[in-house]
């Protein structure tokens, strides 16, 4: 059971195959791949959208039975690449106005990203956010921590993906 835990899956969906890579890290942080399976899908994917959930479940089921009894263990989760036409990247601009010029905190940049991720997107969700820059006062900033103004404004990038293809990657 603890060598389970310490072996990372991850799967990818393809237009033309469903992949599956099990590895394991090193104490050097590299990753030592222990299997690799592959099941050729036609019809069930294009271009990252699941349109079979039948044919994709099957060829998910088949990828991880093979590398289970490659490697001897039983897979329980695994990480799913995500990509596709149901992604696209969308830009946003929170903005908050001090009373008094302050100083700049973790805790305050923290709630800018919060308020980020509360964006809503029709018929679609944040799956990550990229803090982009800040503009303090009129100084564009990577890094705002530290730094006394009454303004500020974080500006991200945030990867979207159509909720449908979630639902459906979480159905298979």
């Amino acid at each position: 059971m603890g060598a389970e835990k310490e072996i990372i899956v991850a799967l990818e969906f393809g237009t033309s195959a469903i992949r599956a890579i099990a590895g394991k890290k090193k104490a050097d942080g590299s990753i030592q791949i222990l299997g690799i399976e592959h099941e050729r899908v036609t019809d069930a994917i294009q271009r990252g959208v699941i349109y079979n959930i039948d044919k994709t479940t099957q060829a998910i089921t088949n990828v991880t039975q093979r590398l289970n009894e490659s490697l001897g263990i039983r897979i329980q989760r695994a990480y799913v690449g995500v990509g596709g036409q149901s992604l696209h990247t969308a830009g946003n601009i929170v903005s908050r106005g001090l009373e008094t010029k302050v100083k700049i905190t973790p805790e305050l940049v923290d709630n800018l990203m919060d308020n980020n991720r509360a964006t809503q997107y029709t018929d679609s969700q944040i799956l990550e956010v990229v803090p982009q820059e800040y503009m303090v006062g009129n100084r564009i900033v990577t890094d705002p921590v530290g730094i006394q103004s009454d303004q500020i404004e974080a500006r991200f990038m945030n990867v979207v993906a159509r909720n449908t293809l979630l639902e459906n990657i979480n159905k298979c």
